[in-house]
């Protein structure tokens, strides 16, 4: 598998499947500033004794892994928009038809998932 993302402290490689299924990264929000997407990040934590660092994967790295198509409209910051993809802490599912609405759906599930027993299979993300 590829190498999407490694741990700024130290130093281990996560790969998408890593960062969608691996229960020692735990997702923590996402955070969507600007239509540009080079500005909008999911957040995680590799939860593990030896290292527990924070780190960002731009939101776009996952939208081929998406379990559904991804709405060319961007309402971010608009009358319509909810403003939950602006507060990391907030993980609630937006109800707008936006791009961003569905890697939070995405992210909802990844948390979700972890928070499932170990011995539950894991949530497929394919379409």
């Amino acid at each position: 598998m590829d190498c999407l993302k490694t741990c700024p402290l130290c130093g281990v490689s996560f790969s998408i499947d890593d960062l969608l299924h691996d229960r020692r990264i735990a997702p923590l929000g996402m955070r969507v500033e600007d239509d540009d997407s080079r500005l909008n990040f999911m957040f995680f934590t590799h939860d593990i004794p030896e290292c527990g660092t924070t780190f960002v994967v731009p939101v776009e790295a996952f939208r081929e892994v998406l379990p559904e198509q991804a709405p060319p409209e961007i309402r971010t910051g608009s009358e319509f928009c909810e403003g939950r993809c602006r507060d990391l802490a907030d993980r609630g599912l937006c109800r707008q038809d936006c791009r961003w609405a569905p890697y939070r759906r995405l992210l909802s599930r990844m948390i979700n998932e972890r928070r499932a027993p170990s011995t539950t299979p894991p949530v497929s993300f394919e379409v």
